[in-house]
């Protein structure tokens, strides 16, 4: 049996009490967090178990400000002592998002276990491998990434207001991705159609930008993961 909670609903958000349910247990914890997600009408498809555990496990005894992406043009993060789960608004202000696009990864490791995925809505076309070991590289088109650091499931999405990452490069400063075109002279026009490389964590990859500095190739990394993308999908 669920105790009563304090839970703040609108129809673009869902605000928890994070102290309430660090009290439940974690089965308990899991089926709000799916409840919420569901409420705000964007439905389970793409997000998992492992997604759901990551924000149960991560947010919830992490830092006031954290921000984790899911799919479905969704975001959830701590704020002060509440937990804030939100859908993106498109209204005449904000740019419309393509469908993220879920990355399968190839079931093999080595450089001739390829995987290649289309991504028409940005005229892409990705390839993906997975290497034994470091195998850093970084080029507009070619990024690697600490495979072990990310948390499944990858999917490429569209820009949306609030996004932040840690710019590789920064020194571990977070850093709003608006701000980010801005520094880069990226048109307003051109943003939306800028392709985004996200996990539960947020963003991996700003593609043919930068790169994540959570998720850099270290000489500890174990497992590489290699990203290819040409500019025009065929």
């Amino acid at each position: 049996m669920i105790p009563k909670l304090r839970i703040r609903t609108t129809e673009r958000s869902v605000q928890f009490n994070i102290a309430e349910i660090q009290s439940l247990h974690p089965a308990l914890q899991r089926r709000l967090l799916r409840w919420g997600i569901d409420r705000l009408g964007a439905g389970l498809k793409g997000i998992g178990f492992q997604q759901i555990e990551t924000i149960r496990s991560k947010l919830l005894s992490g830092a006031t400000g954290k921000v984790h992406t899911l799919p479905r043009s969704l975001t959830i993060r701590r704020r002060d002592s509440d937990l804030l789960l939100e859908r993106a608004d498109h209204g005449k202000d904000r740019l419309p998002a393509s469908d993220p696009v879920e990355l399968p990864l190839p079931e093999k490791e080595g450089a001739g276990a390829k995987i290649e995925i289309g991504l028409p809505s940005w005229e892409l076309k990705a390839t993906v491998t997975l290497l034994p070991g470091p195998h850093p590289s970084f080029s507009p088109c070619t990024a690697s990434f600490d495979f072990d650091r990310i948390s499944l499931p990858l999917f490429f999405r569209s820009w949306q207001p609030g996004d932040a990452f840690m710019p590789s490069g920064m020194k571990g400063r977070h850093k709003k991705l608006q701000d980010f075109f801005v520094d880069a002279k990226i048109a307003k026009a051109e943003r939306g159609r800028k392709a985004l490389l996200v996990c539960a964590e947020g963003i991996v990859w700003v593609v043919g930008l930068r790169t994540d500095e959570r998720f850099r190739v270290t000489e500890r990394t174990k497992r590489t993961l290699v990203m290819e993308v040409q500019s025009k999908f065929h």
